[in-house]
């Protein structure tokens, strides 16, 4: 029952229409919630967008421009009087061209407070230059400084256990010792960076890093490094493996808004801040609501309960009941103890429960006494010629001493109107139908056996003892011969096959005549009709409505193209026929 009408029942449409009513202003401000709460997490990630562009910005353009200075310090003279310990320099040229170095590594400190230290390396005359000082390299620590800083060969930003610098060396001439004539490494300080990123958090609650090779490489605290490797460990990245650049991550409790911008010389760049005190007052708002849905459920609880007791039980009644006349029972009344609307309503549902009863019985005994009286009419229909042209057949085969297909034509002919004179059941198995139909096939292919060819195909095994209507098949094996092959001299076909589909049987008789397709459009709205154009109920038609009748209007006949060129009209019978009551039929 509950099944039957699901949401469209009156009980839930008001249930439907109660509970909207009164949680229309909670929607509402649900609605408002959830858009301030979407427009404020935009507004953070317009901000931190906004704030790391032009961060990233301003250090990339810093850090390129110390390597550009990196690299123009080759482009120096003096480096080349310098490389060469038997130079043409006197003492003061050479402490001249010395000071004058440190000097300009000097300027090159001072453009930017990024920059730590800077280390010019000469080792084929053991110079060692900084801002600070200038002289030759006296002990082994200067030594290993410069081994640990040719480890890497690749000029340009390295980030290692010896820190952040930029490495660059004139690798077109090695010096004796194997080294390059003269390296430069500008030591960044990590601090300077940590200051500028620190510029961008506000508190505690926010943070920034930069992920490099695997790892964070800078950030703005111990928290930032901690939280840098949960963050990393849950951003999304898109199909071409980068990090997309809003996302919202969850490390235990605490939700987190993250921004992330590649910088071409630092990695990428993350920055974070805790989502809850940014969306404190919002957040407020939920206890609100959650109020308010709760008073609306203890509402609706209250409201089904008393509606249950007051309608919707005597009203299930009711329906159980219209389910049982569904189902053919019209035996079971329903009372009301309680003298209310609900008695009258069902003494009025006792008496049209009566009355219906006789109605169907009334009608069930005339449909079954005009369907015997087409059945007795389509049997006294049988064709005169028929009858004749096979005795003359007969006749022609004594004459001509074929005694044995004689006899096998006259045993056809026989078994063909016994059938039709025994009529004391209305329903028969398919297989005698079919053995029925088939003994006029047979005469009829001796007959034309010039003209056409007859197929027959074997009826099926599971399909032998289903109960059908008789004389569905050899009338329409009489049209197909009389109007479907009339008017075919040589050639023509005629098959007989049969087919099972999903719980369902179909039997096709189709033939290669010339019908054309507004002859078969018309037979097809004949079939719907129930009539012909002149209003009369053919065999055709006949048959398609004691189908319909039987199986409850699932079955019928469909007609088409055949796959030979002509008419295909099929019968489609259910799995399960049964001579049912009318009351009970489709």
């Amino acid at each position: 029952m509950k099944e039957r009408f699901g949401i469209h029942s009156i009980f839930v449409k008001q249930l439907i229409c109660f509970a909207l009513g009164n949680a229309i202003i909670v929607l509402v401000m649900t609605a408002i919630f959830l858009n301030a709460f979407q427009l404020a997490r935009e507004e953070v990630y317009d901000r931190m967008n906004a704030q790391s562009e032009y961060y990233l910005e301003t250090l990339d353009a810093q850090l390129e421009n110390i390597y550009n200075l990196e690299i123009n310090f080759f482009y120096d003279r003096r480096l080349v009087f310098l490389m060469e310990e038997r130079s043409s320099l006197s003492d003061y040229e050479r402490r001249d061209a010395l000071l004058s170095l440190e000097e300009r590594l000097q300027a090159i400190q001072g453009c930017s407070n990024l920059i730590q230290n800077i280390y010019l390396f000469i080792p084929n005359t053991n110079y060692m230059i900084t801002p600070s000082s200038a002289g030759r390299m006296q002990n082994e620590e200067d030594w290993a400084l410069l081994d640990d800083y040719m480890q890497d060969n690749v000029s340009g930003l390295h980030i290692n256990e010896n820190g952040m610098y930029f490495l660059e060396a004139d690798r077109h001439s090695i010096s004796t010792q194997n080294y390059p004539s003269h390296i430069v490494s500008i030591i960044l300080s990590r601090e300077e960076i940590q200051k500028t990123m620190q510029t961008m958090i506000k508190d505690e609650t926010s943070g920034a890093f930069f992920y490099r090779d695997a790892s964070v490489i800078l950030d703005t605290g111990t928290s930032a490094e901690y939280l840098g490797s949960n963050i990393l460990s849950l951003l999304k990245k898109d199909e071409t493996g980068i990090y997309e650049e809003t996302q919202r991550v969850k490390i235990g409790s605490e939700s987190y808004l993250v921004i992330t911008k590649e910088s071409p010389s630092l990695g990428t760049f993350v920055q974070y801040s805790k989502e809850a005190p940014i969306m404190y007052k919002i957040n407020r708002m939920k206890t609100f609501i959650l109020a308010a849905w709760l008073i609306i459920l203890a509402i609706t609880v209250s409201f089904i309960l008393y509606t249950q007791r007051l309608i919707h039980t005597p009203m299930q009644h009711l329906l159980g009941a219209f389910n049982r006349v569904k189902k053919g029972n019209f035996q079971e009344h329903i009372e009301e103890k309680n003298n209310s609307e609900f008695a009258y309503l069902y003494e009025g549902f006792n008496e049209m429960e009566d009355r219906i009863q006789d109605l169907i019985q009334e009608v069930y005994e005339q449909k079954e006494l005009k369907q015997r009286a087409e059945l007795k009419q389509l049997q006294e229909q049988i064709n005169p010629h028929f009858l004749y042209n096979s005795l003359f057949s007969i006749r022609s085969k004594i004459y001509r001493e074929e005694y044995e297909s004689a006899e096998e034509l006259t045993e056809l002919l026989g078994r063909y109107f016994r059938y039709l004179t025994r009529n004391a059941q209305d329903y028969v198995e398919l297989s005698q139908e079919v053995d029925h139909a088939y003994c006029y096939a047979r005469i009829q292919a001796s007959r034309f056996a010039a003209r056409m060819e007859i197929r027959l195909a074997e009826l099926p095994e599971e399909m032998q003892k289903l109960k059908v209507p008789r004389l569905i098949i050899q009338p329409l094996l009489e049209n197909a011969l009389e109007y479907g092959l009339g008017d075919k001299e040589e050639n023509g076909l005629l098959e007989v096959s049969y087919e099972e589909k999903d719980g369902r049987f179909y039997i096709h008789l189709e033939d290669n005549g010339s019908v054309t397709e507004e002859v078969l459009e018309k037979m097809r709205e004949s079939l719907q009709k129930g009539a012909n154009e002149k209003g009369e109920v053919t065999g055709m038609i006949n048959i398609h409505r004691r189908l319909q009748l039987y199986y409850g209007g699932m079955a019928g006949l469909e007609i088409k193209r055949s796959v030979f060129g002509g008419t295909c009209v099929t019968i489609c019978l259910e799995g399960e026929g049964k001579d049912v009551p009318f009351a009970d039929r489709g």
